[in-house]
């Protein structure tokens, strides 16, 4: 059996329903169509729970779970509500009752309302000191979002903007010829390394204009960390020379054993010879010929520790030297590397500084000409998308906004002879 919602809904949808009616006299300032963004609301009288909100999708429909899809693109707000109860009317819902029974409930014409919640934001953009997106309120007027823009914004128009824009060109120039100074000597410090220097001396003169104490900083940093690379390299290369030296000083005392040794095993052979020929004539005891065996074999065991001892000496002294070298290329190659990175960026920062003393002219130029100039009224031209296009309407801080509009404003200077500046 179906319900109507009577009985002791009747509060609950008399309630629903004055709200509904507050929301639907609450639309845009103006009757416009409804397009992709906006946010819709459906509501039933009497069924508190059904209250469902939907954002308008590219494509112009919106969907629900008991209306399903329907477009809703280019609607007027009064055309969507019919759309919508004329969708909802004859359907039915289920509603728990007081009591906890489910009942069902046929839905009635009056029982639906439909209105947009959430409107597409309005853009605000030009000489206004906080450009941007804003949410957009029914009523809403061009003054009413200027003010949310933050007001007009005359530091960026005309001449005043002379003074903002060369500060911060100005500021640049300083911070490019402070890196310029650097640059200049940390290539004196590198070249005095390449040239094994004991001191970098004394640095030539900048040609840029830097303050004399963050140039003695910079001179400062530099010569300290030339005495740190010399005093490191130094050391290494002190390290290297001495094991090199300590290696030679092994082979010659090895060679110069090797040497007794040789001449010991020489005699030695003799003597071993000389005892097995009185062995064979009797006048010598096996035991003397065995003791002479047991000294040549001892010596041929001295010389073989000796050669092994001389391999691993030259291997280390190889090995030394190659480090020496190595150690000696490295250094050369990463200070051309830093010599050739100086150079570059030089020539980079030389540009941008040239580009800047430009642009700085340029700024003097345009005050020059502006700075005799009075600011006009603003003038605001709102962008509105409408079905045949784009239109740009010329309008005033009072006029009415709709959703998605952009608002341009621009505020021109006039010159001398009342023209504006740049025509």
């Amino acid at each position: 059996m179906k319900y109507s919602l009577g009985g002791r809904l009747c509060i609950h949808r008399l309630g629903a329903v004055a709200l509904a009616i507050l929301i639907c006299a609450a639309p845009a300032a103006a009757d416009y169509p409804i397009q992709a963004g906006d946010v819709i609301e459906v509501s039933i009288g009497g069924l508190v729970d059904f209250h469902q909100r939907a954002v308008v999708q590219q494509d112009g429909t919106i969907s629900f779970p008991q209306l399903g899809t329907i477009s809703v693109d280019g609607s007027l707000a009064s055309q969507l509500r019919a759309k919508i109860r004329a969708a909802l009317v004859g359907k039915t819902v289920r509603q728990r009752s007081p009591d906890g029974r489910t009942l069902p409930i046929a839905i009635e014409p009056d029982d639906v309302a439909a209105s947009i919640v959430e409107y597409r934001p309005v853009y605000v953009m030009g000489d206004v000191s906080k450009p941007g997106q804003f949410a957009f309120n029914p009523a809403m007027t061009t003054r009413q979002a200027v003010a949310m823009a933050g007001g007009y914004d005359t530091l960026h128009v005309g001449s005043k903007s002379s003074f903002l824009l060369a500060s911060d060109v100005q500021s640049e120039i300083s911070g490019v010829m402070v890196q310029l100074a650097g640059l200049a000597l940390r290539e004196t410090r590198v070249r005095a390394e390449l040239s094994n220097l004991e001191t970098m001396g004394e640095p030539r003169a900048p040609d840029v204009q830097v303050p004399a104490t963050t140039f003695s900083a910079l001179l400062r940093a530099e010569q300290e960390l030339f005495k740190t690379n010399r005093v490191e390299h130094s050391a290494e290369k002190e390290f290297l020379d001495r094991s090199i030296k300590q290696s030679i000083q092994v082979i010659e005392d090895l060679n110069k054993q090797l040497k007794q040794e040789v001449a010991s095993a020489t005699f030695d052979a003799g003597d071993l010879e000389d005892m097995r020929g009185l062995q064979a004539k009797g006048y010598a005891s096996k035991a003397r010929v065995s003791e002479t065996r047991h000294s040549a074999s001892a010596g041929l065991n001295r010389r073989l520790q000796i050669y092994t001892q001389l391999d691993a000496a030259r291997t280390r002294n190889e090995e030394s030297q190659k480090h020496l070298a190595q150690l000696e290329s490295q250094r050369k190659i990463k200070l051309l590397e830093a010599l050739k990175d100086c150079t570059i960026k030089q020539v980079e920062l030389r540009s941008r500084l040239n580009g800047l003393r430009d642009k700085l002219r340029a700024i003097s130029t345009t005050h020059a000409q502006s700075v005799r100039g009075t600011y006009q009224s603003p003038k605001i031209v709102v962008i509105r998308k409408e079905h045949k296009g784009r239109e740009r309407l010329s309008v005033d801080l009072d006029f009415e906004l709709h959703p998605a509009d952009v608002i341009e404003v621009t505020i021109e200077v006039d010159d001398a002879n009342g023209e504006v500046a740049g025509e």
